[in-house]
């Protein structure tokens, strides 16, 4: 498998950062409370204006008057920020009754990747996080966006998972400057310096910390040099971690690995996930992609494939399961858990590690999201990706 020859450049879309490369900086303060998150920022205040990487995409809302289940949307797309759109689409979005959200396309004036009657599903984080189902020529890869109208006001401290690999990646091979699965990431408010870690599947420390200094943000955009970031309130973000600064400068993501951070809150007991979700499972490994609605009970979370999002049918001949380790609970971090994921039909497990927050942004919504190894496959290039919310 290819290496990357240069050195990595780095993008963060970040409202509430989950990223990380391992190891610890001096001088950077990574003390730990029971519960990090500052006042949480109240959803409702926050635009409708959601933004993803890889291309740049925006995502509009606009919701009728008293009712937030439904209403109108707009979705632009380009290479990168300020260039020429290679997508602009708009129609109607509604909340189903399963939970997860309906755009409906209504126009179409730029673009191939969607086309007018086309119905994308989503799931909506309040204002926090949207996850838009895979579009037209994008080999099944979901869409998460993020709001980032704002730089965010305070410190950040988060975790993140891996939900994109670069097309041509050894994580093994060279670690330094490049992403694992998950780990940590932090932004001082005052200085604009990061400290990124990152972990392997196994838990270990995967090459030595990432610290950048001296950015500047400015509505939610912030650059250092060869790194670009979005900043935001929202408790959530997204990382690029390109291939070259010129990959970076050019909008090239072949050779990217993209994240996403969310606010990192600590376990008190596996029983903290107990509850009814809605989501989305993918396996590069495969292809596989679909929405899911799980179940999960003192750490153990069972999840079948949805076969009609607007009526909620499931396919329950076929379940999944997550096996969350109490071993694991808040290791290495706040919030963050290891697990063990298996198919429909099998007894062999994929490593596979998650992080949690029971009061999202307080939304008083669950989230996890997970990153692992395809069970029985031990090659990094490929991964598993487990989305789950409770539904609103």
């Amino acid at each position: 498998m290819k290496v990357f020859s240069t050195k990595p450049a780095l993008i963060i879309t970040a409202a509430t950062l989950m990223l990380g490369l391992a190891g610890c900086k001096a001088g950077w303060d990574e003390t730990e409370t029971e519960d990090e998150t500052e006042t949480p920022t109240d959803p409702t205040e926050l635009a409708t204006n959601f933004f993803g990487l890889g291309p740049y995409r925006r995502l509009e809302f606009t919701e009728q008057e008293n009712n937030e289940d439904s209403g109108t949307f707009n979705l632009v797309s380009s290479v990168k920020a300020g260039d020429t759109t290679t997508l602009s689409a708009s129609g109607d979005f509604e909340i189903l009754s399963s939970g997860f959200g309906q755009l409906t396309v209504t126009s179409v004036s730029t673009g191939s990747d969607v086309s007018v009657n086309d119905e994308i599903t989503f799931i909506k984080l309040k204002n926090s996080l949207t996850i838009v189902a895979p579009l037209k020529n994008s080999n099944n890869q979901i869409v998460p966006l993020i709001n980032a109208d704002h730089c965010s006001t305070s410190d950040i401290n988060n975790n993140w998972v891996l939900f994109q690999q670069a097309d041509n990646f050894d994580v093994d091979a060279d670690n330094e400057g490049k992403l694992a699965y998950y780990g940590t990431f932090g932004w001082k408010n005052t200085s604009s310096n990061t400290d990124i870690t990152s972990y392997d599947i196994d838990g270990e420390q995967a090459g030595d910390a990432l610290s950048l200094s001296e950015s500047t943000c400015e509505e939610g955009r912030a650059v250092n040099t060869n790194h670009r970031y979005f900043l935001t309130n929202a408790k959530t973000a997204l990382l690029e971690i390109g291939e070259s600064a010129d990959a970076i400068t050019a909008g090239t993501t072949t050779n990217s690995q993209f994240a996403i951070g969310l606010e990192r809150k600590k376990l008190a007991a596996l029983s903290d996930t107990n509850g009814t979700y809605i989501g989305y499972f993918t396996n590069s490994n495969d292809g596989a992609y679909f929405p899911v609605k799980a179940e999960c009970t003192d750490g153990t979370c069972e999840f079948n494939q949805m076969t009609d999002v607007e009526n909620g049918s499931l396919d329950n001949d076929n379940t999944y399961t997550l096996a969350l380790l109490e071993s694991k609970l808040n290791d290495p971090g706040n919030g963050m858990i290891a697990g063990d994921l298996t198919l429909p039909d099998s007894n062999t497990a994929g490593a596979t590690f998650c992080t949690f927050n029971n009061d999202y942004n307080g939304s008083g919504i669950y989230f996890m999201a997970c990153a692992g190894l395809p069970p029985g496959e031990d090659d990094n290039g490929q991964h598993t990706n487990l989305f789950l919310m409770t539904q609103p």
